[in-house]
């Protein structure tokens, strides 16, 4: 049998239960179906895009500026040798104990002449010319940073990235590794 409308109301929803109840719902009623339905609708219709990269802040864990002594071992492995981060990490301890307090390249270098680098020490001479294997330093918007050049790129803390702008060394270091 069809409703006729109440005044006011269009046949279309007259008589409805969405229109027509006299108290809402409660939620401790709603059906799990229905949860399920309106979590499914939701996941459906708020499309989630992946998540960005964060920045690689230190190819060792946690978060200590030893990027001279990271583009030092870079230039140990383009070498031939492996370095490990613990070996990375020893060196930038034998310069200093404080985790934010970075180290010079030329402090890194004589400490690594010293104490070595994951059994190998290193002779080294200024150069004004950047080629494939030196360690340069330049300063950041961040501050200061050092980076091993590697053909049309940079290792930078202990990942490989093409050239994105104009070198802008202020130092760099010419590295010959003897065990």
């Amino acid at each position: 049998m069809k409703q006729t409308a109440a005044k006011g109301v269009t046949a279309k929803h007259a008589g409805t239960a969405k229109h027509g109840q006299a108290k809402k719902h409660s939620p401790a009623q709603t059906l799990a179906w229905q949860k399920a339905g309106a979590a499914a609708r939701k996941a459906h219709r708020v499309a989630k895009h992946p998540a960005h990269a964060k920045p690689a802040a230190l190819a060792l864990a946690g978060d200590v500026a030893c990027c001279a002594a990271e583009a030092l071992a870079a230039s140990l492995r383009m070498a031939g040798h492996p370095v490990a981060d613990a070996d990375v990490l020893a060196l930038y301890l034998a310069i200093t104990g404080d985790p934010d307090a970075g180290a010079p390249i030329a402090a890194t270098l004589e400490a690594a002449a010293d104490v070595g680098l994951a059994g190998h020490r290193p002779r080294y001479e200024p150069v004004t010319a950047l080629h494939t294997g030196v360690v340069f330093g330049c300063t950041l918007p961040g501050g200061r940073h050092a980076a091993t050049i590697d053909g049309p790129g940079v290792w930078t803390w202990g990942r490989w990235q093409p050239f994105t702008r104009p070198l802008l060394a202020d130092e760099a270091w010419q590295i010959e590794w003897a065990a």
